[in-house]
């Protein structure tokens, strides 16, 4: 019998946006869990592994629906906002860019990040694609051509970014996190040395609020403004992802 050693928890909204229940944890692979992912129509998860795989499970049952190999650890896989694609991005240059239901490969696209792709996001209109990796850069491409718009130098390492859907776009990484609006233009920054690295980031449907998971087990809530709250920190091992169903009702934490 097999050993199933990581985990997803889903969990359920209040309505006050303030607290949260777990509905049901899965034993999901023996491999780490990196990355986690609702579909816009919130009818399935998708989840990416240290093993180099992507599943797509079925959010009624849990039950896997599709496999791809990466070929590489996987730090993100994310679904497009129409749903049409699925990036992935790992432990090489090269982001794979999917069919959204089949998982077959599409394109490759190589971002130059040092080696590693730690985390990508689709823009709302599915017209950009956003880019983090090992260089220290964030670099934004056109989905039409993939070619390369703008790149941001951070000051250190950016694990995590993540569109909201007013196109501003929120970095973060080590002790940090910074939000910029659709010209490229920093409008808050956090950066904090006694804050553990943050590994994750998703910000909520309609921009106000995000959640962030670190590298001590803590998973986080705060506004687009830098306040910030713990909403639970009994995990026993790092948070690698976390991921809001498009409705908002549901959350999902992975490590």
């Amino acid at each position: 019998m097999q050993s199933w050693l990581f985990l997803i928890a889903v969990f359920c909204l209040t309505a006050q946006q303030t607290a949260a229940w777990c509905l049901k944890t899965v034993f999901a692979s023996a491999s780490e869990i990196k990355s986690l992912d609702f579909s816009p129509d919130s009818q399935y998860l998708l989840s990416g592994e240290t093993s180099g795989k992507v599943i797509l499970w079925r959010m009624d049952t849990l039950e896997i629906v599709k496999v791809y190999n990466f070929g590489a650890v996987v730090w993100e896989a994310v679904f497009s906002k129409d749903q049409k694609l699925i990036g992935v991005a790992g432990a090489q240059n090269n982001v794979h860019i999917l069919n959204g239901l089949t998982l077959a490969l599409i394109s490759t696209l190589n971002t130059n990040h040092n080696n590693i792709v730690f985390d990508l996001d689709f823009r709302y209109d599915s017209q950009c694609l956003i880019t983090c990796g090992n260089d220290q850069n964030t670099k934004i491409w056109n989905t039409t051509d993939w070619s390369l718009i703008n790149t941001d130098n951070n000051k250190h390492i950016c694990y995590s970014v993540e569109y909201a859907d007013n196109n501003w776009y929120v970095v973060a990484g080590q002790h940090y996190y910074e939000t910029y609006d659709t010209n490229f233009t920093r409008n808050y920054q956090l950066h904090d040395n006694s804050i553990m690295d943050f590994l994750g980031l998703r910000i909520r449907p309609g921009g106000q609020y995000l959640i962030a998971t670190n590298s001590n087990g803590n998973l986080y809530s705060a506004d687009m403004i830098g306040n910030n709250t713990i909403v639970a920190d009994a995990f026993p091992n790092s948070l690698y992802s976390c991921g809001y169903s498009r409705d908002s009702s549901y959350f999902a934490t992975a490590g």
